[in-house]
């Protein structure tokens, strides 16, 4: 950190105090010109603030040394990127970061016995995997509203949640959130008409709809499916990947070998999009094993030459 943005978040940090309803230890650093999270926050702090900042970036351990933290806030900020550990070491219970950059669901999985509440509406989310937030056992609320998902999760494998926010998304009205029915008026916050698919759905008031109607396999369902014949009988049947146009059978290598190393942690996401494959690396060199030239960290890459591992 600069000297200027050290002297900044000392002088800030005199906003740490311990509330006099709660006696919970709370750190504000809103609106301080923080282009990264301070590394000098009181250990005990349990509820941080650091809205309306310039931070881009979270990045592994930010908050290791924060153990009691519960609570943390970062909205507002200009966060595209959120590292696979950012949040270890805490026992984070509520996390905001609501109006971001953000296009990917963070990992969560540093927390997934502790956290019950995620906000993080008005983002540049365009899906949720079942894969992103099937261990997140304890989580009851999870707001994802001014968003454009395409292609949403079955939320039925969050056992404990009973609580969604989507207001101002549309939504693909099909079998793979047919569970969403299952939830009453308080808690589910959505749209009157939400649904773009099917088209007899479109306009059709969401208290009218029923678990029947949307019945329908969702779109690029039978692409998977296409995927998953030609890998018949192997172990790795990477679920909910969002395939939306047929792979050729070598495409379909592609991708399950992409799975096998996302597996191994040598790149962090794998994904299927016209017909090509991407991957993100999670080091700063790929080798060269999925593209012909190598990623850079925190870039994507297209899949167009296959090597053997």
């Amino acid at each position: 950190m600069s000297k200027a943005a050290m002297l900044l978040s000392w002088a800030a940090l005199s906003c740490c105090f311990l509330t006099a309803e709660t006696a919970v230890p709370t750190v504000t650093l809103n609106s301080s010109g923080l282009v990264e999270v301070p590394q000098n926050i009181p250990n005990d702090t349990r509820y941080a603030y650091l809205d309306l900042n310039r931070i881009s970036i979270v990045r592994n351990d930010a908050f290791s040394y924060l153990p009691e933290l519960t609570r943390l806030y970062l909205d507002r900020n200009r966060i595209d990127t959120i590292e696979d550990h950012a949040f270890h070491g805490t026992i984070l219970r509520q996390i905001s970061m609501q109006f971001n950059q953000l296009k990917w669901f963070p990992n969560l999985t540093d927390v997934r016995h502790s956290l019950t509440t995620v906000w993080i509406n008005s983002n540049r989310l365009k899906f949720i995997r079942a894969e992103q937030v099937e261990g997140l056992t304890a989580l009851e609320a999870l707001f994802i509203g001014g968003n454009v998902i395409y292609s949403l999760l079955d939320f039925s494998i969050l056992h404990s949640l009973n609580d969604i926010g989507a207001l101002g998304m549309d939504i693909q009205c099909c079998n793979k959130v047919i569970s969403l029915k299952s939830l009453n008026n308080t808690s589910l916050k959505i749209k009157p008409s939400p649904c773009t698919y099917p088209e007899e759905l479109v306009d059709v008031d969401w208290q009218s709809i029923t678990r029947d109607h949307m019945s329908k396999p969702c779109p690029g369902q039978r692409d998977k499916n296409i995927v998953m014949q030609v890998h018949n009988g192997a172990n790795d049947r990477y679920p909910d990947v969002f395939v939306n146009k047929e792979l050729t059978k070598l495409q379909a290598t592609l991708l399950y070998k992409a799975r096998l190393l996302k597996r191994a942690s040598k790149i962090s996401r794998v994904w299927s999009r016209d017909g090509r494959i991407l991957v993100m690396d999670k080091n700063s060199n790929s080798s060269g094993l999925f593209a012909k030239r190598p990623c850079v960290l925190h870039t994507t890459c297209a899949v167009e030459s296959y090597k053997e591992m």
